[in-house]
């Protein structure tokens, strides 16, 4: 299991609680200190206990605690915050602090309920921006589309203005594929044009980056010179 920065919340008048008072007189500073290191340790394990039995228990938290920490002071104690001062429980195997293990419960439901929260904001912002991908896709390819059947439809005008006739599905094809354009006059995209194309998009164009804005423009700005053509044409 992946383990998390260790942390807990710590009363900032913890020293003046009654239990810890009786402790603090009859252990001082020292005991104060034991106390705060137990639970430290504590907050690092997962179940947030500590081994109580054992032939080298005592003496690996000794060993912990302080170097010159005795075994056998540790072990009395433990069992007088056990048993005089109710500062920890014990089930004979493990021992632990009740206030620690309250704490640590409201901690990993507070993770938890933020840990759902951005998945649900993420797994949102993902539909949304597929949702926005399809559009621009569809947008670009019915423009696309309007924009080769408006130039093969300039392309055909032309062709019974001057009087010419179109003969044979090779010739219907070839103009289909927008060979039939090259005549007309060479798009480029103005100031004015561009305006144009942005302001019939309204408030879309704020769904997409620069890049997407960029085609989408260009692609209207396309389609509206062949309607302004067409419409020169008759």
């Amino acid at each position: 299991m992946k383990r998390d920065v260790y942390w807990f919340s710590h009363d900032a008048n913890a020293r003046r609680d009654q239990k810890m008072i009786m402790m603090r007189h009859v252990y001082g500073a020292e005991g104060y200190g034991w106390f705060w290191m137990l639970i430290e340790m504590m907050r690092e394990t997962e179940d947030h206990r500590l081994k109580l039995t054992g032939k080298y228990t005592m003496t690996a938290l000794a060993k912990e605690l302080d170097s010159n920490c005795n075994a056998n002071a540790l072990q009395k104690y433990i069992e007088d915050c056990i048993e005089e001062f109710e500062l920890f429980e014990t089930d004979g195997e493990y021992f632990w602090s009740p206030a620690l293990c309250r704490r640590m419960v409201k901690y990993h439901e507070t993770v938890d309920k933020r840990r759902e929260a951005a998945s649900k904001r993420w797994n949102k912002d993902q539909e949304q921006s597929k949702v926005n991908t399809n559009a621009m896709q569809m947008h670009t390819t019915c423009n696309a589309n309007a924009e080769q059947e408006q130039c093969t439809s300039n392309a055909i005008r032309g062709e019974e203005i001057r009087g010419d006739k179109i003969i044979g599905e090779d010739r219907i094809g070839e103009e289909r594929t927008g060979e039939g354009c090259r005549g007309g006059p060479e798009f480029v995209l103005t100031d004015e044009l561009r305006k144009r194309a942005e302001e019939s998009f309204g408030d879309s164009l704020s769904y997409y980056d620069e890049k997407e804005k960029e085609v989408l423009i260009t692609s209207q700005a396309k389609l509206m010179f062949a309607k302004q053509q067409a419409n020169l044409l008759q």
